[in-house]
């Protein structure tokens, strides 16, 4: 009860946290500027988001100073820094087509203006290419007719782990740990009849065949895959938004190449409730080559990815795929835990020895239907009160306290190493406690990997 306590009281305080967050963030301010560039011509820009007053009031200048020197007959009408876009402006800047001709920046969108339709869209193309051929703070402009979907950036956007420290993104991960925290602390805080209900559906999808449960897997990757995808691009842009254009192509692709690459290299293999460092290896593996595959998959079809999503998609669906993963591991160690402790009376003992022996020990009796390792104990004082596969370290002093609360039924010496005039002296101080003891075999046995709940002696 003390451990769920603890984490519904973490979950509120996340909760209330990324809720001073996101009403306390500092809105954005965006570059705003219309300039008369011909009797008959108005060239808008407005660029993106700024952290700051400070730097919108910055980029602004140099933005004015640029086009004025490039520019001498034009003439400012508007040179504002926005704290709020309209809904047309949050247009502008999505990849939808427009009804005029625009060319965007590497950070924002410039958009033509005339009378006449051809002076705009001539203007729009001459933009791109001078541009080609320039050093100003403009480069690389891509003209756009109407009507024609716009990419949302430049292939030559600089990769800047910025932009996705914003209050959003600092809120929208608050908000995750706390639904995940929640969500853990009810699942096993449920009632009797509850947790009835748990067991009987995981032991329902543990019951199924390998091949159904694989299919289960897959399908939660292709969600996974589809939301992160989504989740970059809103924290690539700092707000919701939609896929258009060609980028709904992106989310047809995605799951194409990565479910044959987690397929090749294993993924699906792995029997979760037995998931180790090995698996969290494959994982990385085959997310670091989806992505690789996925970025030339974009070049191939046109779609200029930002780079910053590709990073953004990569670093979510390994967290993602991670965590679905040590969660269902979680579950079903449970389920299997408490099947045993349903059908036998698991007895609470105690490994003396923390050292590699006493690990590979208590790992091989994590699914006894016999035993139950509650902590360990050992004489070295820098491992004292450390956590080591989930069990707390004691010293030799802590042995009477730990038999009364632990009701302890067996010691096991788990010291195959230890000379033996020092088991002896274990066993002479252990020979009082109204406790049985079992030993580890040798060490050359320990090394074959056979150690087994039978060779305790």
């Amino acid at each position: 009860m003390k451990n769920r306590s603890i984490s519904v009281i973490v979950a509120v305080l996340l909760l209330i946290a990324s809720a001073w967050v996101g009403f306390h963030r500092t809105p954005p301010r965006y570059p705003y500027m219309v300039m008369d560039a011909a009797e008959n011509l108005s060239i808008s820009f407005l660029l993106n988001g700024q952290k700051s007053s400070v730097d919108c009031k910055a980029v602004i200048s140099n933005l004015s100073g640029v086009m004025l020197a490039n520019c001498p007959g034009c003439r400012i009408q508007q040179l504002q820094c926005l704290t709020e876009l309209s809904p047309e402006q949050e247009h502008q800047l999505s990849s939808a087509p427009l009804s005029i001709p625009s060319a965007r920046m590497v950070n924002g969108i410039t958009l033509y203006n005339s009378q006449d339709p051809a002076l705009a869209l001539a203007a729009c193309q001459e933009s791109e290419r001078q541009s080609a051929h320039t050093d100003t703070g403009l480069v690389l402009l891509k003209c756009y007719p109407p009507g024609v979907p716009r990419v949302l950036a430049t292939d030559t956007e600089d990769l800047d782990a910025t932009q996705f420290a914003t209050s959003q993104t600092f809120a929208a991960l608050l908000l995750f740990c706390a639904a995940v925290f929640l969500f853990i602390t009810c699942w096993e805080a449920g009632s009797k009849a509850l947790q009835s209900i748990q067991s009987r559906i995981l032991q329902q999808i543990a019951n199924q065949p390998r091949i159904k449960k694989q299919v289960i897997i897959a399908t939660s990757d292709v969600i996974v895959i589809l939301v992160s995808l989504w989740l970059a691009f809103v924290l690539r842009q700092e707000h919701i938004v939609l896929p258009d254009g060609k980028i709904w192509w992106l989310f047809i692709v995605a799951p194409l190449l990565a479910l044959p690459v987690f397929i090749r290299l294993g993924l699906y293999r792995a029997i979760t409730r037995y998931l180790g460092v090995h698996a969290a290896a494959t994982i990385l593996k085959s997310v670091v080559l989806y992505i690789a595959l996925l970025a030339l998959a974009g070049y191939l079809l046109h779609l200029n990815i930002p780079r910053t999503v590709l990073v953004a998609h990569g670093f979510l669906i390994l967290f993602f795929i991670g965590t679905t993963r040590l969660i269902a591991r979680y579950w079903f160690n449970q389920l299997q835990l408490r099947s045993h402790a349903s059908t036998n009376g698991r007895h609470n003992v105690l490994i003396y020895g923390a050292g590699s022996a006493g690990v590979q020990l208590a790992s091989a009796l994590e699914f006894s239907r016999e035993l139950r390792p509650v902590a360990f104990i050992d004489d070295a004082p820098e491992l004292h009160k450390q956590l080591i596969n989930g069990l707390k370290v004691y010293a030799p002093e802590s042995f009477q306290e730990l038999l009364t609360r632990f009701s302890i039924t067996e010691i096991l010496l788990a010291m195959p190493s230890a000379q033996r005039s020092r088991r002896n002296e274990i066993m002479k101080m252990l020979e009082p406690l109204e406790v049985g003891v079992r030993t580890l075999p040798g060490l050359d046995q320990l090394a074959q990997g056979t150690v087994k709940i039978d060779d305790l002696r």
